[in-house]
């Protein structure tokens, strides 16, 4: 079942309905990192590149679709993100996992050509508690900041790169396909970089895979944690700043992975 992941949001949030995907962009390998990235080192050659994000307000506008009218309205939201910190540049890949983790979720290259093997692409398959550990783990081996998955509001912040619509693009999904790998252009996970970046400067923030974050709701019995983004298997709605899934700490999948945060403060480049 497609998109097996999404829950029942629709009766509050209103469908953009575009089935138009625009252009599509050929993959092209991982971009080299740029002046102003962190990059850090990890064992055996791998490097990983993160992003500032300066502290604001995160403001959006979401239309909401009332129940009893059918009538549509914007609920506008403000919440303040006091503290700039490092995000992932692109989503966590299967080189990065493996040289920190020294395991891996994913079939081997000389197993199954079907799987998603190569270093480039995404980790996944992926729990929270799987994912949390790889970020406690990669603050001991730095020590040099904390490493943690970034809360929703932090992620979002982040991928809305100023603007208050539901895409960072604007309102349409009619050009989502220029950004993301998502239900309408691919059947799998794709390497990560290979499309166009948002304003700040992240890859696939939207598709690809969904992205765990710090926060979520739940009981001890069945903890939940919100995954953000969407991936390679979802309507425009989920591949959007404002689209979200509670999903069961437990989970795995091959459309799930995460983006690591690097708490800040701004270390100044040499």
């Amino acid at each position: 079942m497609r998109c097996f992941w999404c829950i029942l949001l629709a009766f509050c949030i209103l469908s953009c309905g575009n089935k138009s995907t625009g252009p599509v962009i050929e993959p092209e390998p991982i971009p080299n990192h740029e002046a102003g990235d962190l990059v850090i080192d990890l064992p055996g050659g791998a490097k990983m590149a993160f992003i500032w994000v300066e502290p604001g307000t995160l403001r959006s506008e979401t239309p909401m679709r009332d129940l009893f009218t059918g009538e549509i309205f914007y609920a506008i939201g403000t919440m303040e993100i006091p503290n700039g910190y490092y995000l992932g540049k692109y989503e966590l890949t299967q080189q990065q996992w493996e040289k920190v983790m020294l395991t891996s979720h994913w079939p081997r290259r000389d197993e199954d050509e079907d799987g998603f093997p190569e270093l480039d692409y995404p980790a996944y398959n992926i729990s929270w508690p799987e994912a949390r550990d790889f970020a406690e783990k990669l603050t001991d081996l730095q020590d040099d900041g904390i490493y943690r998955l970034p809360t929703s509001d932090e992620w979002e912040y982040a991928s809305r790169a100023g603007a208050t619509t539901r895409y960072f693009f604007g309102s349409s999904s009619d050009s989502l396909s220029n950004y993301a790998w998502w239900g309408k252009n691919v059947d799998s996970a794709q390497i990560v970089g290979t499309k166009l970046p948002n304003p700040w400067g992240f890859y696939d923030i939207y598709g690809n895979v969904w992205e765990w974050t710090q926060s979520g709701r739940g009981s001890r019995i069945n903890p939940t944690r919100y995954i953000k983004g969407g991936s390679y298997d979802t309507w425009a709605l989920d591949a959007s700043s404002t689209g979200f899934v509670p999903a069961a700490t437990a989970s795995r999948s091959p459309q799930l992975g995460v983006r690591i945060l690097r708490e800040g403060p701004k270390v100044v480049q040499p």
